[in-house]
């Protein structure tokens, strides 16, 4: 059972079994677990799509690819300095960078410098779990997995999620969508791990985790294969890290970084969220709700 846990914790959470609430995990076990995962039909990018066009409607405005280098403030007034030299200035800022960020050290080329800084917050993120993901998305010519061939020894005609000890251990198809698309997940410290490997070496592990679990060679895979992605969150400046998960103490620390400053400046996003959503977009959306709702109703 303890091994379980730690796959569930590591595999899932993307976790460190060694900080990890046990009683966390035993109420996110007791509830189903993963067995209740809702996705959006079609991609995210049709519903981040949705959500610009909305934002847009209602006078907001984006600046995409500009990243925050500095922001200073004062009660009522906050002022955001970007690396490309631009400034903006506003009454309020709602903060929704995630986890990873807040974490990052004073030395990091991702680090956002806070002035007058926020040192009770800064701990309070240092506080919280936050783990790392690799995935690997894999478009093959047609779904060969389904059926045995002389270069397949063990299809998998009914292949939704798969479960292993490979080094790539998780895999799922698109079921019941049939478009040949395989993706696979390591998640946990041993992303971690791995977080400066080449995307190439890490296609090649997959590919090697692949074709052990469908009794193939990866030489055959490759001959397959049309196109692949290989997304390293842990290697990503602008996230250092996929999603956060509950530590001992994590309510005392999401509350305290996510209390207002001055009601000028707000902090919202999945890391800060505290209820059953935990590492999910309806836990972005939850927080961004919440923070929106105190900034217009003060």
């Amino acid at each position: 059972m303890r091994e379980q846990v730690t796959r569930f914790a590591e595999g899932y959470d993307a976790a460190d079994a060694q900080r990890a609430s046990s009683f966390a995990l035993r109420e996110e076990l007791s509830g189903g677990g993963f067995d209740d995962s809702p996705h959006p039909e079609g991609t995210y990018g049709n519903l981040i799509a949705r959500l610009v066009t909305d934002v847009e409607k209602a006078g907001g405005t984006f600046h995409f690819a500009t990243a925050v280098r500095e922001i200073r403030w004062q009660a009522g007034h906050v002022e955001v300095h970007t690396t490309d030299g631009r400034s903006f200035q506003a009454a309020q800022a709602l903060l929704t960078v995630p986890l990873g960020i807040w974490q990052a050290p004073a030395d990091s080329p991702s680090y956002i410098r806070i002035a007058p800084e926020l040192p009770k917050h800064r701990a309070a993120a240092a506080s919280l779990g936050y783990g790392a993901v690799i995935k690997v998305l894999l478009e093959f010519k047609d779904t060969f997995w389904q059926q045995a061939s002389p270069q397949l020894t063990q299809p998998m005609p009914d292949l939704s999620f798969l479960f292993s000890d490979a080094p790539f251990p998780t895999w799922w198809s698109q079921l019941p969508d049939p478009r040949p698309l395989l993706t696979g997940w390591l998640a946990g410290p041993a992303a971690t791990r791995l977080r400066a490997t080449p995307d190439e070496t890490l296609l090649a592990q997959a590919l090697d985790s692949l074709a052990s679990l469908l009794g193939t060679t990866p030489a055959f895979l490759r001959s397959q294969l049309v196109a692949h992605r290989v997304v390293n969150w842990a290697a990503d400046p602008y996230a250092l890290g996929a999603y956060a998960y509950t530590t001992v103490g994590a309510s005392e620390g999401r509350a305290t970084l996510a209390t207002p400053v001055v009601n000028t400046l707000f902090i919202a996003g999945e890391g800060v969220y505290d209820g059953p959503y935990i590492g999910t977009v309806e836990a972005a959306f939850t927080s961004g709700a919440d923070a929106a709702h105190q900034i217009l109703n003060p």
